[in-house]
Parts: structure tokens; C-alpha cells; sequence
């Protein structure tokens, strides 16, 4: 994804060099987590979820142990997989009771902190045939009872 607060860089423009972020595999286990960009998309025609609206965002991931890593989420807004997008909700310290109407207060997820279970995904790229292992969110926690209630009453 793009940091949109990044600035526009002209062809003409001389090019900084920014060291590449080593992207470090997690051990699988609980970590806090930090919403560092957020997109909306829609999944293309290629996908059993064709059509369907998702939020697109990018995640950094901590635990006490200092481990540090990205990692990435889509919360995809079909009728068999809303319960993900309330749990990410829950977790970030909105109120989101069972059984009432939710609507997700989207202008707040971008340096929205939480906890999750990470695990590890093994997958091959379509476009070089290498596996590849990435950091996954398993499932968001909610947070113990009573906490951020003051903050976020959505």
C-alpha cells in the first residue's frame, strides 16, 4: 500500500536512498499491533469474492520480546466474514455489542492499536512460482474488559 502522506516525487527529481525495511518472519503467538495505512478495494472479477467492498490495511506488529515486524490484513465486507471485521473492531476499543447493528468508524483505523494472535502463512507467487512465508493475523483479541471504554463508545 502507499503512505498517503508521503510527497510527490518528479521524474526530473533527484532520488533519496532509503534503505529497504528487512522484513523479519514472527514466531507465531500474540503481539500488539499498529494500523499504519488503510485502503478501500474491492475484490476483482479473478476472486470467489468478486464485487465485494474490503479494507485493505497495513500492519506493524510488536510483543514484549522486542520482535518487531508488518505484516498485512483484508477485511472484507461479505455477509460470511463481517464477524473478522467486528472482531478488528472489538480489538481496537470500539464497542461492538453481539447482536446490535455495527457501523464501523472507518476515519479512526489508521494509528488504531490492538492485540492479535499472529501466525505463520506459507504461499507461492503466481508470478515467480517461489514460496514465500509471511506474518498473518490468526484472530484480533479484544481487549481486557474495561479497557479504552472511556476512549471509543461507537
Amino acid at each position: 500500500m502507499t503512505e498517503y502522506n508521503a510527497p510527490i516525487i518528479d521524474f526530473d527529481s533527484a532520488l533519496e536512498d532509503i534503505p529497504q525495511e528487512e522484513f523479519v518472519i514472527l514466531k507465531p503467538g500474540k503481539y500488539h499491533f499498529k494500523v499504519t495505512a488503510f485502503q478501500r478495494a474491492t475484490w476483482g472479477a479473478s476472486t470467489k469474492l468478486a464485487g465485494y467492498n474490503y479494507a485493505a490495511i497495513d500492519l506493524r506488529f510488536s510483543n514484549a520480546d522486542g520482535d518487531e515486524s508488518t505484516g498485512n490484513d483484508k477485511l472484507t465486507l461479505h455477509p460470511k466474514h463481517l464477524w473478522r471485521v467486528r472482531a478488528f473492531f472489538k480489538a481496537i476499543g470500539c464497542k461492538v455489542e453481539q447482536g446490535v447493528p455495527f457501523v464501523p468508524p472507518w476515519a479512526i483505523v489508521i494509528g488504531a492499536e490492538g492485540d492479535c494472535m499472529v501466525r505463520n502463512r506459507e504461499w507461492t507467487s503466481t508470478r515467480d512460482c517461489k514460496k514465500y512465508v509471511s506474518n498473518e493475523v490468526e484472530k484480533y483479541l479484544e481487549p481486557p474488559e474495561g479497557a479504552g471504554d472511556e476512549e471509543l463508545l461507537f
